[in-house]
């Protein structure tokens, strides 16, 4: 895998920093997204952070060995609940406008 001989050639730590790194990149992205949101280049560079962010999960993913039945699973478990609670919490507010609250 290519991603092996990347994470060898630079070292775990090293790349576990850089997702790091790539994170807080992509907080400033959004925030500056968030601030100018008609800004084409904002918007080119939140993509380009949301890149580099997915490309470092994958990394690690394979530092520590993480198969992808894991995370779709996770995935899942946690879509289904944000359902569960937007739901829940549609309801408390058609309940609640209804009764003029």
């Amino acid at each position: 895998m290519e991603m092996e001989k990347v994470i060898n050639f630079y070292g775990k730590k090293a790349q576990c920093n850089q997702a790091m790194e790539e994170c807080a990149e992509l907080i400033v992205a959004i925030n500056k997204c968030l601030r100018y949101p008609h800004d084409d280049q904002r918007i080119n560079n939140l993509i380009e952070e949301i890149a580099d962010v997915i490309i470092m999960i994958c990394q690690l993913k394979v530092i520590f060995q993480i198969p992808n039945s894991e995370v779709e699973s996770m995935i899942k478990f946690k879509e289904d609940r944000i359902i569960k609670r937007f739901e829940q919490e549609k309801k408390k507010r058609e309940k609640s406008q209804q009764y003029g609250s």
